[in-house]
C-alpha cells in the first residue's frame, strides 16, 4: 500500500500543479513559476528520500556536460554586466574590445532566472516524470488535462458571451490585456494553442496501446473537440483559427479510421466532417456579433495594410529583432535581456535624440528569434546539445509508433507556432510540454524493451 501511494504521489502532484496554474494564478506569471519550482523541489526531495530516481539511468555524461556548460555560460554572462547607467541614460558597451570576446548580459538577474526556467522545463521536470511515473499513468494524466482544458474553455465561452471584462468573470486582466484575455489566459493566442494541444492529445489517447485507460465514448470525444474548437474561434485568435483546420482534419481522420479502413473513403469523410464543423463554428461566431465584428475589422485592417505595402507590427518586430541579433550574433545579449535592449533597435515610433522607442516590447512574437538574439549562436548551440542528446538520442532506436508520432506532432505544432508567437513563454504550456516530452522518452523505454526481448 505504501509503495502504491508512493508511486501515485507524483501523479497527484502533477495534477495539483496543473489545476493550480490553470485556476489560481491566472494573471500572475511570477506566482506560476514559483509554484512550478516548488513542485519540482518537492518531487526531487520525495523521490530521493524514497530512492526512486536514478539520474544516471536517464542522463548520460554528454547530457550532463552539455547542461552544465549551458548553466556556466549564463552564469559567466551574468557576471559580465554589459551595460551601465550614466545619468539615467543607458550606454551599451558593444564595441568595448576588453569585453567583446566573452559573453555578457544586459540583464544579469533575468539571465540567471531564465536559465533556471529552461533547465527546469527542458530537463529536470521531464526527467522527474520519466523516472517516477508509470507508463500506464500518462493517459490518466492526459484525460485529467483534457477535462481541465474543457472546463477552462466552457468558462471562457460563458464569460465571452456574457460580455464580462474580467478574466473568468472574477479577476481584472493585467494592463494591456483587456482585449486579449480568454478564460484564465491573459493572451488569446496562448489559450488557443493550449486548446489545440489538447485536441491532439485526444487523438493520441484514442490510439494508446499501453494504458488501460482509453477515451472510448464517441459522444464525449465529439463534444470536447467541439467545445475546444469553439473556444478558439470565439477567442479571436486568427492564426489558431487557421491551424484549427489541419488539426481537426488529422484528428477526424484518426477517429474515422477506427471504423473506416479504406483510405479514400476516410479522406472524403474527414474533409466533409471538417467542412461541416468549421461552417458551424463560424456560423456561431457570426451570431456572436461583437466577436465577429472585431475579428472582421482587425482582419480587414491587416489585409488593407498589406495590399498598400504597409507591413504589420509582427514584421517590424522580426526585422528589428534580427538587427538586434546581428549586432551580437556570437554571444547574444543575455537571457531575458530582450526587453532592456530591444527598444534601442525598434524602428517603430522613434522619439527624441536618444532613439528610444515610445513603445515597450517585452516579446518579439517569435520565440526562436528572440532566444537566438538573447543567447547568440554559441549559447543556442550549447543548449541544443543536451536537448538533442536527451530527446532525439532516446528515440532514434525506437519504432516510431503512432503514439510517439502524435506526441511529436504536439512538439512540432508548438515549435512551428513559436516562429510567429511566444507560446514558450507561457508556464502552463511548458508544463504540458514537459509531460508530452517525458512521455516520448517513456515510450522509447517500452519500445526498446520490447525490441530487446523479441530479438
Amino acid at each position: 500500500m505504501h509503495d502504491l501511494l508512493s508511486k501515485k504521489f507524483y501523479v497527484y502532484l502533477y495534477v495539483i500543479l496543473t489545476l493550480v496554474l490553470s485556476w489560481l494564478f491566472t494573471a500572475d506569471l511570477q506566482g506560476q513559476l514559483l509554484c512550478i519550482f516548488l513542485c519540482c523541489s518537492v518531487n526531487i526531495t520525495f523521490a530521493l528520500l524514497n530512492k526512486q530516481i536514478d539520474f544516471s539511468s536517464h542522463l548520460s555524461f554528454k547530457v550532463n556536460t552539455g547542461m552544465f556548460l549551458f548553466v556556466l555560460y549564463n552564469f559567466c554572462s551574468s557576471l559580465n554586466y554589459g551595460a551601465f547607467f550614466d545619468g539615467g541614460k543607458k550606454e551599451f558597451l558593444v564595441n568595448n574590445s576588453m569585453r567583446s570576446f566573452i559573453p555578457a548580459s544586459y540583464a544579469p538577474f533575468e539571465t540567471l532566472f531564465n536559465c533556471s526556467i529552461i533547465v527546469c522545463f527542458v530537463l529536470i521536470m521531464p526527467i522527474i516524470l520519466v523516472a517516477t511515473i508509470n507508463i500506464k499513468d500518462y493517459n490518466i494524466l492526459y484525460l485529467i488535462c483534457i477535462l481541465n482544458c474543457t472546463a477552462l474553455a466552457l468558462v471562457g465561452i460563458l464569460v465571452k458571451l456574457s460580455g464580462a471584462d474580467k478574466m473568468m468573470g472574477l479577476v481584472d486582466p493585467p494592463f494591456g490585456a483587456e482585449r486579449y484575455f480568454f478564460s484564465s489566459f491573459t493572451y488569446k493566442n496562448h489559450w488557443s494553442i493550449f486548446a489545440l494541444i489538447h485536441i491532439l492529445l485526444i487523438a493520441k489517447s484514442l490510439d494508446n496501446k499501453v494504458s488501460k485507460i482509453k477515451i472510448k465514448s464517441g459522444v464525449f470525444v465529439a463534444v470536447v473537440i467541439f467545445v475546444l474548437s469553439l473556444s478558439i474561434v470565439l477567442s479571436g485568435s486568427r492564426s489558431c483559427m487557421l491551424l484549427l483546420i489541419p488539426v481537426l482534419f488529422s484528428v477526424t481522420y484518426k477517429i474515422i479510421g477506427v471504423t473506416v479502413k479504406k483510405r479514400l473513403k476516410r479522406l472524403i469523410l474527414s474533409a466533409t466532417s471538417v467542412f461541416v464543423i468549421i461552417t458551424l463554428l463560424f456560423t456561431l461566431l457570426y451570431l456572436y456579433k461583437e466577436g465577429f465584428d472585431e475579428t472582421k475589422n482587425v482582419t480587414s485592417i491587416y489585409v488593407e495594410g498589406y495590399m498598400k505595402g504597409k507591413f504589420g507590427t509582427r514584421y517590424m518586430l522580426t526585422r528589428d529583432t534580427w538587427a538586434m541579433f546581428m549586432e551580437k550574433p556570437i554571444y547574444g545579449w543575455g537571457l531575458g535581456a530582450y526587453e532592456n535592449v530591444f527598444n534601442y533597435y525598434n524602428g517603430v515610433g522613434f522619439k527624441g535624440d536618444d532613439h528610444v522607442s515610445q513603445h515597450v516590447y517585452v516579446f518579439a512574437h517569435n520565440d526562436i528569434l528572440q532566444t537566438l538574439s538573447e543567447l547568440g549562436l554559441i549559447g543556442c548551440t550549447i543548449l541544443g546539445i543536451p536537448v538533442i542528446l536527451f530527446y532525439f538520442g532516446k528515440i532514434r532506436f525506437a519504432n516510431l509508433s503512432s503514439e510517439i508520432i502524435w506526441l511529436l506532432f504536439v512538439d512540432a505544432l508548438v515549435i512551428g507556432y513559436s516562429l510567429i508567437e511566444f507560446p514558450l513563454r507561457c508556464p502552463l504550456i511548458l508544463v504540458i510540454l514537459a509531460l508530452v516530452n517525458a512521455n516520448i522518452v517513456a515510450y522509447y523505454s517500452v519500445n526498446k524493451s520490447h525490441i530487446m526481448s523479441s530479438s
